[in-house]
């Protein structure tokens, strides 16, 4: 049973160093740095010996990486000569060096080498996460679900900010330690993982430019090297990577779990610049996390919808497109021929899938990653012209058009929404339309993931959404 000391204990700051406390012959074990320490002394009882012997205990979240684990080392014989003390004062020193554990295994007994291949596991098997784009719609929303996602133990969850105020609510709301580095800059992100040990990276910003993405693969790289832990990257990229905007196929059905997706990605040949840098940057994801040993996923939401719960921003950004476009045309327009679809998911149902895969990743499960490693989050698809109808009607209701009929956008409109949505006209169809068949398969087959929200919803809830624009449309 654990006993925690009452009384002040002398810390010593340069550690580890072992004392006994009174009659209770307990043991305190100071691990280096200086005080205040982060949780405290680390205090095992030992009364049924009568000798100067005691439990050495190492608790990770004193040490990272191995938090959220609590390692018994064995009885140590406290005589500084005995075998024993020594290997655990070599135990807690590593420990605090974070460096690989190295000792002639013929100079130690079987039942030391056991303990040590425990300690060993618990530095691998323990996990630091980072969440980047903390005040964004989903990575807001993810923040403020992992409280309630009960997951696995893992160690220390730490959110990329930019601000004072962003670094204040990270860690009120969410209880994240706030880091603030340049996701851009490749030195300040090895220096940021290296130094906290994270081993998982829920990259949820810029999904085109393969900067910052490639920056993260090669200092988690160098991770694995230093803890030997597994290491994982999660890409948020996009449906529309996958669609005709991107000359994806879109004759027949995109699924997820195609084996000849990877292969598909890099036939893809875009017109537009912007979709040529996305779609490398996926393929490049994948490539680079196999020479560093990185498991990657390439995670692609769709048209996601409903009110984000994080601090920051807390609305999407296709259904804000259309919005936007139609105050600045005065009504809705359609920009394509036919009826066009696309995949469409509820910000909870985006958000459980996230979490879905970081359970896996935490269990050890070994969720499918790199070329077989692509998760779209969707509950279904709708036709845009179903979308289109159901936010006009919304719309007129409110005043905000006159007309909740959905016309065919000429030249005139298409100047007049690319003014309203700050883009030139022909970029305007790559804002509110486009074909994508993307289908989810693997989240459900793979994770047993379920979205509660079908794809219908989209178009039932959409006066709420609406509503939700423009009160936070800046």
């Amino acid at each position: 049973m654990l006993s925690y000391a009452t009384t002040p204990q002398e810390v010593f700051p340069s550690g580890p160093h072992f004392s006994k406390t009174g009659k209770s012959r307990s043991a305190t074990v100071y691990i280096g740095g200086k005080p205040p320490y982060r949780d405290g002394p680390i205090i095992f009882p030992a009364g049924r010996h009568r000798r100067n012997i005691i439990a050495i205990a190492v608790l990770a979240r004193s040490l990272s990486p191995c938090s959220a684990c609590l390692s018994v080392i064995g009885v140590i014989d406290m005589r500084p000569s005995s075998v024993s003390y020594q290997l655990a004062a070599f135990l807690i020193a590593a420990a605090r060096r974070n460096t690989p554990l190295s000792l002639p295994s013929a100079t130690i007994p079987t039942a030391t080498l056991y303990f040590i291949k425990t300690f060993k596991s618990s530095l691998a098997m323990s996990h630091n996460i980072l969440i980047t784009g903390a005040s964004g719609y989903l990575g807001g929303t993810l923040l403020n679900r992992l409280g309630e996602a009960n997951l696995p133990p893992y160690g220390k969850l730490f959110a990329l900010i930019r601000t004072d105020d962003q670094a204040e609510k990270a860690k009120k709301l969410y209880g994240a330690e706030p880091l603030r580095f340049d996701a851009y800059n490749e030195d300040a992100v090895l220096e940021a993982l290296r130094s906290h040990h994270i081993t998982v990276v829920y990259h949820l910003i810029d999904p085109r430019t393969e900067v910052s993405q490639l920056a993260f693969i090669k200092a988690l790289g160098e991770v694995k090297k230093q803890t030997g832990s597994e290491v994982h990257f999660l890409h948020t990229t996009g449906a529309k990577i996958f669609s005709s905007h991107a000359d994806a196929p879109t004759d027949r059905p995109l699924l997820d779990t195609d084996p000849e997706l990877y292969h598909i990605q890099k036939s893809q040949k875009p017109s537009n610049e912007f979709f040529q840098a996305a779609v490398a940057t996926n393929n490049l994801v994948i490539e680079q996390a196999e020479v560093h040993g990185v498991q990657a996923y390439i995670f692609a939401p769709c048209i996601v919808y409903g009110q984000g719960e994080g601090f920051g921003n807390v609305i999407s950004i296709q259904t804000v497109a259309v919005v936007r476009a139609a105050k600045g045309a005065g009504r809705v327009y359609r920009t394509d021929q036919g009826q066009p679809t696309w995949p469409v998911c509820h910000v909870y149902d985006n958000t459980t899938l996230y979490i879905s895969l970081l359970r896996a990743i935490l269990n050890g499960a070994k969720p499918d990653h790199g070329r077989n490693g692509y998760y779209l989050a969707s509950s279904g698809s709708v036709v845009w012209d179903d979308l289109y109808s159901a936010i006009a009607k919304s719309l007129k209701q409110r005043g905000v058009i006159g007309d909740d009929t959905v016309a065919t956008a000429d030249k005139a409109a298409l100047e007049e929404m690319g003014k309203a949505l700050g883009c030139p006209a022909s970029f305007v169809p790559i804002m509110v339309g486009g074909k994508c068949t993307f289908v989810a398969e693997r989240a459900n087959k793979k994770l047993g993931w379920q979205a509660k929200y079908s794809p219908e919803h989209v178009l039932e809830n959409a006066d709420a959404e609406v509503e939700l624009i423009l009160k936070n449309l800046k």
